[in-house]
């Protein structure tokens, strides 16, 4: 900071040979009215009192849009003294009458009264020290040099409500404690407009109580920030993570390597000062060895991006466990300004019972190894995931399991969709057989998704006891579906035999009514229904085969009833 321009000077200055002086010249300054006292002595050292007020468009013009979270006028004082060829500068105010629209703890309401310093000093025409002070929260001092007309930091600190007694050796040092931080706010502060190159912290310990970041609240905190080559490391220790970052700004690119991460809660989102236009997210390469999400552990996860003006283009996602590979890669396009999400995945899972478990869906499937692979698209950023509102389609396919019985329910369209479940709610009952679950060799379909409208023609599943074919839609946001299902008993001599096993009635009932038809029971007992309805409340409409079978059945079962 060099003199201010003063511009619009009004007022009488009186000189001779020895001494200039003018005590009441008038001008403006950054934006506002200044009182000017000036005096010229033979000691050849000019003395410059100000007094005036300050603007917040003033501010900005003078010292860049980075200031430019203030709103209203302030009082200033100031006194610049000037010996050829060195100048220093002094600058004081209450800041009564200016909001300070910034992260706490540098807020400020208009009526509130904080203190403000600034001074530089000159030692020699290339080298000065600067020294600034906010409330009792900020205290800083630093020692500069110019090169190629710019100035640089040689060395000093910032301490932010903590103590530092002496400037280092080398470099820039920041130092804070504080009981809370909004560290969303400070990074769109920090990422919006122009660069200064020649302000660059080098070392810093930071401890935080709290902090928001990405509208999520982490806990006891401890940074520490070092140099390493052309790069910036970052040490992270809290509650919920650990690890190291390394920042390479001339490639834009951050690297992050955490032992674990557990990503607490999205919080109500507060951030004030949030201008998406102005984010610069960066290339990304991050590992995290112990990834956890909703109080669940996800496992290993990696993520590789990279950032051009108008698109991320997302290379790698992918999370890694015991019993699952989840990976996914795309485009996030127009991140700026009106988002959309373009993602392609696939998702193995070595053990379908235990992945379900995990989620929540507890026991409905006994062992199994699925994989699903399909392409989304969504309006809004990745994270804004909402199945209600995509766009795409996705297979399924599914071996070697066991479908078990859920209560009445539980499950809802799970339920729907299983032996054990349509049996139950459709009037052709075959509980007797497979009611308590049902092995299956596979499950397959492909899926098409509309906003929140589920479509397949091809739901297949197949067992030992039946094969299930299944067309329609799902709606999931109203939990409704229209199917048409087709089921067919793998049923013969063997097989009615074996039933008994399951219960004598069935077992006889199937037995004697497959000698009664004289057809095989696998065709004759292939029965096709359409559901409406409710995921809760499902509404069966069927044909007049399903009553003649039913009631073949049922027939047969009543002849052994009154045989005992």
């Amino acid at each position: 900071m060099g003199i201010p321009n003063i511009e619009k000077i009004k007022g009488i200055v009186t000189f001779d040979e020895k001494n200039v002086k003018a005590e009441n010249l008038n001008g403006t300054m950054f934006g506002g009215n200044t009182n000017i006292a000036l005096t010229a002595d033979s000691s050849k050292v000019i003395k410059v009192k100000l007094k005036g007020n300050f603007t917040d468009k003033g501010i900005e013009e003078k010292l860049g849009t980075k200031l430019s979270k203030l709103n209203g006028s302030a009082e200033w004082e100031g006194l610049v003294e000037y010996k050829k060829p060195l100048l220093n500068i002094q600058i004081s105010s209450d800041l009564k009458g200016i909001e300070m629209g910034y992260p706490a703890p540098f807020n400020k309401g208009k009526d509130k009264e904080e203190k403000f310093y600034f001074s530089k000093r000159q030692n020699n025409p290339k080298n000065d020290d600067i020294e600034f002070k906010y409330s009792n929260i900020v205290n800083s001092k630093i020692s500069r040099t110019e090169k190629n007309n710019v100035m640089f930091i040689d060395k000093g600190y910032i301490s932010i409500n903590s103590d530092i007694k002496s400037i280092p050796q080398k470099g820039l040092y920041l130092r804070a404690n504080l009981p809370y931080a909004n560290l969303d706010d400070f990074i769109n502060i920090y990422s919006g407009g122009e660069d200064n190159q020649s302000f660059k912290i080098d070392k810093a310990d930071i401890v935080l109580k709290s902090a928001d970041l990405f509208d999520r609240r982490f806990n006891n905190i401890k940074i520490e920030i070092a140099p390493v080559s052309n790069s910036t490391k970052f040490k992270l220790n809290s509650n919920e993570t650990s690890g190291n970052l390394l920042w390479t700004e001339k490639d834009n690119k951050l690297i992050a390597r955490l032992n674990n991460l557990k990503l607490p809660n999205e919080i109500k989102k507060i951030s004030s000062t949030q201008d998406t236009a102005n984010q610069k997210i960066p290339n990304l390469d991050i590992k995290i060895e112990n990834f956890e999400m909703d109080n669940k552990k996800l496992g290993k996860l990696e993520l590789i991006s990279n950032t051009t003006k108008q698109n991320i283009d997302i290379q790698k996602f992918k999370i890694t466990n015991d019993t699952n590979v989840f990976q996914a890669d795309g485009e996030w396009l127009d991140w700026k300004k009106n988002s959309k999400s373009n993602i392609n995945f696939n998702w193995k899972i070595t053990n379908l019972g235990n992945t379900l478990d995990f989620m929540g869906y507890n026991h409905f499937v006994k062992d199994g190894d699925a994989e699903i692979s399909g392409q989304f698209k969504w309006i809004g950023n990745p994270m804004n995931f909402d199945k209600n509102k995509i766009d795409g389609s996705f297979t399924l396919d599914i071996h070697k399991g066991t479908i078990l019985k859920v209560e009445p329910g539980v499950g809802r369209l799970f339920g729907l969709v299983t032996l054990q479940s349509l049996p139950r709610r459709l009037s052709l009952d075959f509980r007797d057989l497979f009611g308590s679950g049902f092995i299956f060799d596979s499950i397959n379909t492909s899926v098409r998704m509309n906003n929140g409208i589920m479509k397949t023609t091809n739901f297949r599943m197949n067992g030992p006891a039946a094969e299930v074919f299944m067309s329609g839609d799902i709606n999931i946001i109203k939990e409704t579906q229209d199917l048409n299902v087709k089921v067919t008993p793998h049923i013969s001599d063997s097989l009615s035999i074996a039933a008994l096993a399951g219960g004598p009635l069935a077992g006889a009932a199937a037995f004697v009514a497959q000698k009664i038809l004289k057809d095989p029971l696998n065709k004759v007992l292939t029965s096709e229904y359409r559901i409406i309805g409710t995921w809760e409340n499902p509404e069966e409409v069927n044909n007049s085969a399903s009553d003649k079978i039913k009631t073949t059945i049922d027939n047969t079962k009543n002849l052994f009833n009154e045989k005992k």
